[in-house]
C-alpha cells in the first residue's frame, strides 16, 4: 500500500464558521430587538447582551489560531505562524467532513509542547493540494484503526 503525499497546508480562520456565527449574532440581536419592542423595560438587559455578542466577536476575531499543519514521512506536525513557537509533532483525529471543509483535533505527542488543537480546514485555502491533504488525514486515520484492533 503506498502511503499518503507529503502535503503543507495553511490552518487559520474558516469561512464557514465565520459566517455560522454571524448568523447567530445577527438571530440574537434580532431576538434582542423583539424582546425590546414588547418589553420596554427590558431594554438595559437587551444592550447589554448585545455589548457582549459584539465584544465576543471581536475578541474571536482577533484570537484565532494560525499556522501549518504538515504531513510528511508517516508524521502530522503543527508548526504556528509566531515566529517565537516551535512545531509540534502529533496526531490528528477527524471530527467532522463536509467535503470542502474539514475539523480536526491535532493531538501533540508531547502534552507540556502545547494543548490540543481544534483546527478547521478549507479547501479554498490552499485548493491544489486539497486532495492530498484529505488523502492524507484519511489515510493515518485507517492506518490508526488498524493499530487499535
Amino acid at each position: 500500500m503506498h502511503s499518503a503525499p507529503s502535503v503543507t497546508y495553511p490552518v487559520g480562520r474558516c469561512a464557514l464558521v465565520t459566517r455560522v456565527y454571524l448568523i447567530f449574532i445577527m438571530l440574537t440581536s434580532a431576538i434582542g430587538l423583539l424582546w425590546t419592542l414588547y418589553q420596554p423595560w427590558h431594554h438595559a438587559m437587551a444592550v447589554a447582551v448585545l455589548v457582549l455578542m459584539g465584544g465576543a466577536y471581536l475578541g474571536w476575531k482577533q484570537i484565532r489560531w494560525h499556522g501549518l499543519l504538515r504531513w510528511q514521512d508517516e508524521a502530522w506536525e503543527l508548526r504556528p505562524s509566531k515566529a517565537n513557537t516551535s512545531a509540534s509533532q502529533g496526531e490528528v483525529r477527524i471530527c467532522l467532513d463536509l467535503q470542502h471543509v474539514l475539523l480536526l483535533r491535532f493531538k501533540p505527542l508531547h502534552a507540556n509542547v502545547m494543548t490540543e488543537q481544534w483546527l478547521w480546514l478549507e479547501r479554498q485555502a490552499q485548493a491544489n493540494d486539497w486532495l492530498d491533504l484529505r488523502r492524507a488525514v484519511y489515510a493515518r486515520s485507517h492506518h490508526q484503526r488498524k493499530e487499535a484492533v
